[in-house]
C-alpha cells in the first residue's frame, strides 16, 4: 500500500516536471531546465523500482542520487539567476513566466 502510493506521488511529481520542461510559458533557463530533466528522470526511476520487482536497493538509490542531483542544479541555477539580476528580486510571477500580449 505505501509503495504503491509512493509509486503514484512519484508519478505525478515527474508528469509536473516534465510538464514544467516541456511548457513555453515556464521561463526556466538551461540550467533550470537541466535539473527539472534529472528530477523527472529520478522521479520515474522511483516509480518503476517501486511497480516493478526490486532487483536490489541499487536502482533505487540512483533514482534518489538523481533527484538531490536536481534539486541541487536548479538550487545553482536560481543562485547564478538571482546573481545575474542583482538590483531586482525574482518574485513575481513574471519574472518567471513570459507575459502574454492582450489584444482587445
Amino acid at each position: 500500500m505505501v509503495e504503491t502510493f509512493n509509486a503514484l506521488v512519484s508519478l505525478v511529481l515527474c508528469v509536473a516536471c516534465a510538464w514544467a520542461i516541456m511548457s513555453p510559458t515556464v521561463n526556466d533557463g538551461i540550467v533550470i531546465k537541466v535539473g527539472l530533466i534529472c528530477l523527472s528522470v529520478g522521479f520515474m526511476g522511483i516509480f518503476f523500482f517501486h511497480m516493478s520487482v526490486p532487483a536490489g536497493p541499487h536502482p533505487l538509490a540512483v533514482a534518489q542520487a538523481l533527484v538531490h542531483l536536481g534539486l541541487l542544479i536548479i538550487a545553482a541555477g536560481y543562485m547564478l539567476r538571482r546573481k545575474r539580476h542583482k538590483g531586482a528580486s525574482c518574485r513575481r510571477a513574471s519574472d518567471w513566466v513570459q507575459r502574454r500580449e492582450i489584444s482587445q
